[in-house]
């Protein structure tokens, strides 16, 4: 009889305790809240990177479509002359006929090397 005694006045200090102590146990509930929090913070950083993705392929492609290029062609008189395209609209066309294409090539290399820098001169009234 006594130990049983024993037994309870020990089960009743530790249960004093324990009781007065903040422990707090994980329950399933709280795991399955956890998995679901870091799940939906996975899946928002994998659409933000789909997302950055995808705008910048789209940026690629605005870029890609957009290409300047310079076009060499005879006109009627069989003179070499250029034009400078981006996509389908012309910017700009050779103002003066030249009579070799390598005469028209080296236009085209001075503008490709120096337009760069030329500072434009407004001449407006």
């Amino acid at each position: 009889m006594r130990k049983v005694f024993v037994n309870a006045f020990l089960l009743a200090i530790l249960s004093g305790v324990i009781g007065t102590a903040s422990v707090k146990f994980a329950t399933a509930q709280d795991k399955k809240e956890k998995a679901k929090a870091a799940a939906e913070a996975k899946t928002e950083k994998k659409d933000k990177e789909v997302k950055g993705a995808v705008e910048a392929k789209a940026e690629a492609d605005k870029e890609s479509k957009a290409v300047t290029s310079i076009e060499i062609y005879k006109d009627n008189a069989g003179e070499f002359r250029f034009r400078i395209k981006n996509g389908d609209t012309v910017l700009a066309m050779a103002s003066k006929g030249h009579k070799t294409k390598a005469d028209c090539e080296k236009v085209i290399e001075i503008i490709q090397r120096d337009v760069g820098k030329a500072k434009v001169d407004e001449k407006l009234k």
